[in-house]
């Protein structure tokens, strides 16, 4: 299959579903969703009060600071992405493509440019890494030119990824996590093959998972049934689970989220922000509606849990339902694609299409 190529001026060229025509359907039902679905509870200091969520979202020490990470970096360094030898499958065998990228913690905030554009302090608080401008008035421009990156290679990849914040119940205060990696792989579909992965276009907008969920299992099979969309470990006692597992103190803790990676070919984000994206239909690859094969994007979170604590009381900032029932089923992860055309290309071509193991 053909790649597909993007360049700088189509960027702004790809169908966009949040164009003047299709606002005021999504702002006509950001009320609803907000009673429905987010709400905001807790509120940075200074921002205007919204409508109190329905559940019982986790308690926010507002007088506080919110947890800050690093400032990025404003360079681009391909060396430190772009692999000279990378990692190949011995003769005689084929591997099915892998690139992964590190980024540091940026910043947190009330803000989701993807379901809640131009409305800051509207979502319930997110931790973001890479794109450290992203906020409420991210558009596909702004995250493609302006910000440092915390991500290996600088700015080489101005993507934005965000997930709902871990909260210590105890405390009531936001969980610093230590970083993300990234996979951007094949994926492991049996109809989709090395070949068949296209370039992300600029300014793709997606989200896994489900905020509202209050159940341990839900849509996007083809992460595996028995996962769902997200998934958590602990290491290193192995524990697993879709829910918050407890983990000591002196172990890691990982949120696993996983995309969709057939894309319409045509709008950079739709009215439910998932329609545009779908997931591989069994084993028969991509379907006709969604025929773009795209890197299978998998977020992996990592928080240290400090010694002589562990993460029985941690849960999501999204997490709406009686704290009874076990912390994590609202896991999800928003992505806001600002990688460097040029960068993407040459990892695609040095990792993913020859069936490379890369990072």
């Amino acid at each position: 299959m053909r790649r597909r190529r993007f360049t700088r001026l189509q960027r702004f060229r790809v169908a966009d579903a949040r164009s003047t025509h299709a606002r005021p359907r999504v702002a006509a039902l950001c009320f609803t969703f907000v009673l429905l679905a987010t709400g905001c509870a807790q509120q940075p200091v200074g921002s205007q009060p919204q409508s109190p969520a329905p559940g019982p979202m986790p308690e926010i020490d507002g007088s506080v600071p919110l947890p800050t990470g690093s400032a990025g970096s404003s360079a681009i360094d391909l060396s430190k992405i772009i692999p000279a030898d990378p990692y190949g499958p011995p003769p005689g065998e084929t591997w099915r493509g892998a690139f992964r990228i590190e980024c540091d913690f940026s910043h947190m905030n009330y803000d989701d440019a993807i379901v809640f554009p131009g409305q800051p302090g509207r979502a319930h608080l997110h931790t973001y890494f890479g794109n450290t401008g992203a906020d409420a008035s991210s558009t596909a421009e702004s995250i493609a030119t302006s910000g440092n990156s915390t991500c290996e290679g600088g700015i080489a990849n101005r993507s934005a990824y965000w997930v709902p914040a871990m909260i210590e119940t105890g405390t009531g205060r936001p969980i610093a996590p230590t970083m993300i990696m990234t996979y951007y792989k094949t994926g492991f579909n049996p109809a989709i093959s090395n070949a068949d992965i296209q370039e992300i276009p600029p300014g793709l907008r997606m989200i896994a998972g489900d905020q509202t969920s209050d159940e341990p299992t839900m849509g996007a099979p083809e992460f595996s049934p028995e996962r769902g969309t997200r998934r958590y470990f602990c290491k290193p006692s192995g524990a697993s689970d879709v829910s918050i597992p407890n983990c000591g103190g002196g172990e890691q803790l990982t949120m696993a989220v996983s995309f969709p990676q057939c894309w319409d070919g045509e709008n950079l984000d739709s009215d439910d922000h998932k329609g545009h994206m779908t997931y591989p239909h069994n084993s028969n690859g991509c379907p006709g509606s969604h025929p773009v094969v795209l890197p299978h994007i998998t977020f992996n979170i990592r928080y240290d849990v400090p010694e002589g604590t562990d993460t029985s009381s941690w849960r999501l900032s999204s997490d709406m339902y009686p704290d009874a029932e076990p912390a994590g089923y609202s896991g999800h992860g928003d992505f806001f694609n600002g990688w460097d055309p040029s960068a993407q290309e040459q990892w695609l071509a040095a990792c993913v299409t020859p069936g490379n193991s890369c990072g």
